[in-house]
């Protein structure tokens, strides 16, 4: 905390032009935050707490692997990968989420539905490829239907798009 508000103080106006330096401010918000919670003995919070704070922490790190030379294409390649699978994760979760809903539907009308989050987890193991089996026709034309449009197309997709952002990076560096 001291050395970011000591790099801001000798340049203010570059201090926030660099993104990582927001992480940094958040990392030491949040350890701040634990330490108080910690503190204060409030067990549920003090874990979700650390759990974001690891993440932040972990992004920070690999960031650091910038700079080196033998790993700083690869965190510009992760940056960009990450940037540009943006649109595709918007539509993804819309089709899973889209798959959740018709799969509750269906159990609606046949009287036995279950939680949302239960649709959720069923959509997003059809998602990678895990599904159990189902007795109904109909249900079987769903499993179909969410693996070609969730694995087939969209992984594939997905696959491309890394291509393009790949070429597109190796391109820049060149």
């Amino acid at each position: 905390m001291a050395y970011e508000m000591y790099s801001c103080g000798i340049s203010i106006s570059t201090y926030f032009l660099d993104p990582n330096n927001y992480t940094d401010i958040v990392r030491s918000g949040l350890c701040i935050a634990y330490l108080v919670v910690f503190i204060l003995d409030l067990a549920e919070a003090s874990h979700i707490l650390l759990i974001i704070l690891i993440c932040a922490t972990f992004y920070r790190g690999i960031t650091y692997f910038s700079l080196f030379a033998s790993t700083r294409y690869m965190v510009y390649l992760i940056k960009e990968v990450v940037i540009d699978m943006k649109a595709f994760l918007v539509i993804l979760i819309y089709s899973t989420l889209g798959f959740a809903v018709l799969f509750m539907a269906m159990d609606v009308f046949d009287g036995n539905p279950k939680s949302f989050l239960e649709y959720m987890e069923m959509s997003y193991n059809l998602d990678l490829g895990n599904y159990d089996a189902f007795e109904d026709n109909v249900r079987r034309v769903m499993v179909v239907s969410a693996t070609v449009i969730s694995m087939v197309i969209m992984f594939n997709l997905l696959i491309s798009i890394l291509g393009d952002t790949f070429g597109r990076v190796q391109g820049e560096m060149e």
